[in-house]
């Protein structure tokens, strides 16, 4: 789960590297981004927000998932914990590696 979580976030910020051509610029942008892509389920799985069935949709949701179930005494984590885990990185890894492709090598 927490390896996925940074797998995520390196994908995520090289994604964003291709709209900044500067540290600043890249902060500014990529911090509203990483807040909701990672704040988010966080808060929902600490109680503060209650974001329902939409927590799913995040990305980082399966992660956090798989580690809670680490901490607790369940014998085996949720399929449905593995298959989001799985699916997220390579996708995210086709939108970094497409962006970087199009924005910074072939311009």
């Amino acid at each position: 789960g927490a390896f996925s979580i940074c797998v995520l976030s390196a994908l995520l910020g090289i994604a964003m590297l291709t709209f900044a051509d500067e540290f600043l610029n890249f902060a500014m942008l990529s911090i509203p981004v990483f807040m909701v892509f990672v704040n988010l389920p966080v808060l929902n799985y600490l109680g503060a927000v209650d974001l329902g069935s939409i927590a799913n949709i995040f990305p980082v949701q399966a992660s956090l998932s798989l580690i809670a179930d680490s901490l607790v005494d369940s014998t085996h984590p949720t399929a449905l914990s593995f298959l989001p885990v799985i699916i997220w990185p390579p996708l995210f890894y086709l939108l970094a590696f497409r962006l970087f492709n199009k924005k910074l090598i072939h311009h």
